[in-house]
């Protein structure tokens, strides 16, 4: 029987890596019995069939609808699967992550239930997740400061900082399936993350290029961070800012992995992390079979009553002004990034599938 692993997120978690890796390598795995379809792909992950599952994000599929997209998802994942026939079969999108209803997960795992279903899941401490979660949305557009985004997301149901019951929707949806956690955290990961991922999911393959250090969709510092804000802020064509802040990326620092990004005071880390401290626990029986209920292992900062520093107006005018040479010309090419500013990689965008737009 072939086994299916339905990777959900958690986003910030490593997705876009692992899913750059497994399309990458897709031929060398899919020789050896490993298949990442082509069906229901969008730029490197599955988010047409996210989008098609997850109601809050359906939007994302311009004029096709839900039902539309899942069909046609699944008729080309199943056409790939009589030509390969896979031992080990893999869709990925974290829009699959939140809260989901049993009625929308079976929509996806009923027409999937001759296989062996596994549900794979990576969860990262919940202040970490935010913070990260902040950077992504000042990345496409969001001009709120870190309090006010945390305020209004945070209970929402795309966040999904409540582990435990997002886990539990898919292990109780009436379709049989196992749930494997993974923990994002250096110290409990098997490597890097595209490493662990492979390790977990088939740990037979082993003639594939290994995994580089490359960091897809790596996070800007928070000097970068605060120049995107401001530009999202300042100009009225959205259009443009969105152009202006990609050109700002290509050309900033990238911030290490597992860098710390201190937007949440360290005297308010316990109190946002006490919100979970019984879910967490919950996923480390649950789903770990971890009878201490611990499911993080790294220290939180140490309390105090400090507040949070701001990144200091002269920081990001010196890195304006750094940037305006790119900024100004026609294409933002042909110019040397900052002294000590490596140039990021370009993002490569897939042409749009059967009609749906980008996501």
């Amino acid at each position: 029987m072939t086994d299916l692993f339905i990777h959900i997120g958690a986003p910030k978690t490593g997705t876009t890596a692992i899913q750059q890796y497994l399309l990458k390598n897709r031929d060398g795995l899919a020789r050896q019995g490993v298949l990442y379809p082509t069906g229901g792909l969008l730029k490197s992950a599955h988010h047409v069939i996210g989008a098609a599952i997850f109601p809050g994000r359906s939007s994302r599929l311009g004029a096709v609808t839900r039902d539309e997209a899942l069909t046609k998802s699944f008729r080309e994942i199943r056409q790939e699967m009589d030509k390969r026939k896979p031992r080990t079969l893999i869709l990925s999108t974290e829009y699959l992550w939140g809260e989901l209803s049993s009625s929308n997960i079976r929509r996806l795992l009923q027409p999937f239930d001759d296989l062996s279903i596994k549900v794979i899941a990576y969860v990262r401490r919940q202040d970490l997740l935010a913070q990260s979660l902040y950077v992504q949305a000042v990345k496409t557009g969001t001009m709120e400061s870190f309090p006010a985004w945390l305020k209004r997301v945070v209970d929402g149901e795309k966040a999904g900082f409540d582990f435990h019951k997002v886990l539990s929707s898919w292990k109780n949806s009436g379709v049989a399936a196992d749930i494997v956690v993974r923990v994002y955290e250096k110290s409990q990961l098997q490597g890097d993350v595209c490493s662990d991922f492979m390790a977990t999911v088939c740990p037979e393959v082993t003639s594939i290029p290994p995994v580089t250090d490359h960091v897809a969709n790596s996070g800007p510092d928070r000097t970068t961070v605060e120049l995107l804000r401001l530009v999202s802020t300042a100009m009225g064509d959205h259009e443009l800012a969105s152009k202006v802040r990609k050109r700002v990326l290509a050309h900033s620092p990238a911030r290490a992995l597992f860098a710390p990004l201190n937007y949440l005071p360290s005297g308010e880390v316990d109190a946002f992390l006490d919100r979970y401290t019984e879910q967490n626990a919950a996923v480390a029986r649950d789903f770990l079979n971890r009878k201490d209920g611990v499911l993080f292992h790294e220290r939180r900062p140490a309390v105090s009553a400090g507040v949070v520093e701001e990144v200091p107006t002269s920081a990001v005018l010196d890195r304006l002004v750094k940037l305006l040479p790119i900024l100004v010309t026609a294409e933002g090419a042909g110019h040397p990034p900052e002294k000590g500013v490596p140039k990021q990689p370009e993002r490569k965008v897939e042409r749009k599938r059967g009609g749906i737009g980008s996501l």
